[in-house]
């Protein structure tokens, strides 16, 4: 075979094949034959038992080609899967996009499964300190706070989120029954507070001075404590511990802060269904922060009161006192115009 005939049979293969290489790109494109492919693999999920499957191609069909009767799917699939909330919406919006094409049998089923539904969801109504919070439920955004309306869920457990930047996230675990409205206020503290310092308020002037008070006297030096004493020393040591261990919660913290932050920008951009796994990674990440966070703050606080003992120690030592241990107290009264007042030295 020459050139020229071999050029010849791969032109008319070409021409041949061009009609089959159309139609398989019209049926790639055609939003209906998408959706159709969608709707087959969600009925055999759904014969399975693969009930999360199937919502998955239940709703890829409806995004291809918003056809009423694929809602009537999704409706049962979120029934099967327990999501009461997500059922009644599928299940309203078959009613009324449907209209006069439901047959008044399956309207009649629809309705009755509707309240049955309906029975198992409560609402909760949440509120934040400060406003503008994003708030989760079980890890999907519902808005930011003040919200329009309660939030509508399924009865069971739930886990709500508040986040706003500068600001330390609350979660809540909620117990919810069907048909209960909750009333949640969530109040988030600030990641640092405001360097206010109190200024001491100056002493008041008694009305009348006192009398002068007796005369005390002196302790002889050679009666007193001249060497350290181990209960000093040892404050020392437990007050530098308890700055280290505060110290280092602070800086567990303030990296579990800065982790929290990334994780909600990442949960946050996964938005679209290709990002559910982003999501759930930024979600447990974000999760993880936090604890991290809790963790640092433990740490500090238990570094707080371990500094606090050590000066206690280093107070109540009686090094430079006298040979007693104790200091030695001289009351006197007076009186004045305002009452009877007790003063004392030592």
């Amino acid at each position: 075979m020459n050139t020229r005939t071999m050029t010849r049979c791969f032109l008319v293969i070409l021409f041949l094949c061009s009609p089959l290489q159309a139609s398989l790109a019209w049926a790639q494109n055609n939003p209906r034959a998408v959706a159709h492919e969608h709707y087959e693999k969600g009925l055999a999920a759904f014969d399975d038992e693969r009930f999360q499957e199937a919502a998955d191609e239940f709703e890829a069909a409806y995004r291809s080609s918003p056809a009423f009767a694929v809602l009537y799917n999704i409706g049962r699939v979120n029934v099967a899967l327990g999501r009461s909330v997500e059922a009644v919406q599928a299940f309203e919006m078959y009613l009324a996009q449907g209209a006069a094409a439901v047959p008044p049998d399956r309207r009649k089923e629809v309705a009755a499964e509707i309240e049955r539904q309906r029975a198992r969801i409560g609402a909760v109504n949440i509120r934040t300190v400060p406003a503008f919070a994003e708030v989760r439920v079980d890890g999907k955004l519902v808005g930011k706070t003040p919200l329009a309306e309660p939030v509508l869920v399924t009865a069971g457990t739930h886990t709500i989120e508040a986040l706003v930047s500068g600001y330390t996230p609350q979660v809540r675990e909620l117990k919810v029954e069907g048909l209960a409205r909750i009333e949640l206020d969530l109040r988030l503290d600030p990641v640092s507070g405001p360097d206010a310092v109190a200024k001491p308020e100056k002493p008041t002037a008694p009305a009348t001075a006192p009398s002068a008070p007796p005369p005390v006297t002196p302790v002889p030096t050679s009666d007193r404590e001249v060497s350290s004493n181990p209960m000093r020393t040892w404050g020392y040591v437990v007050a530098v511990a308890g700055l280290v261990g505060g110290a280092a919660g602070g800086v567990v913290a303030a990296t579990g802060v800065n982790a929290a932050n990334d994780a909600k920008n990442r949960a946050a951009n996964a938005a679209a269904p290709s990002d559910s796994s982003a999501y759930a990674q930024a979600s447990s990440d974000f999760n993880n922060a936090k604890d991290q966070v809790q963790l640092g703050w433990t740490i500090a606080g238990i570094g707080g009161g371990v500094l606090l003992a050590g000066a206690l120690l280093v107070v109540i030592s009686p090094d430079h006192k006298t040979g007693a241990g104790l200091s030695s107290i001289v009351p006197w009264v007076a009186a004045n115009s305002g009452g009877v007042g007790v003063s004392g030295v030592w």
